[in-house]
């Protein structure tokens, strides 16, 4: 299977992503700060760039939002979430 965690570089993603590459899933990590467990793929930049999430999720079999907030900026959830419904080839 593969899996799309976005925001996957810490905390819960991190651990979602650990997980899905120890049970033998492909997985891509979309985040901005480019970390990501090793053996996932990984998509730097900011999850609302449309671009960005467009690749990430291509493919996909699952995508998992878990990010959390970012400093200075509102709603950053809802922005994410948003971009990766509105990329989703499956919607």
């Amino acid at each position: 299977m593969r899996i799309t965690v976005v925001g996957g570089s810490k905390g819960t993603g991190a651990q979602l992503a650990e997980l899905a590459l120890s049970a033998g899933h492909e997985v891509t990590v979309v985040s901005r700060s480019g970390r990501a467990p090793a053996g996932a793929s990984k998509a730097i930049g900011s999850a609302t760039d449309p671009g960005l999430v467009a690749a990430a999720v291509a493919g996909a079999d699952a995508v998992v939002v878990t990010v959390g907030g970012a400093k200075g900026v509102h709603h950053q959830r809802a922005a994410v979430t948003r971009t990766v419904i509105a990329e989703a080839p499956w919607v």
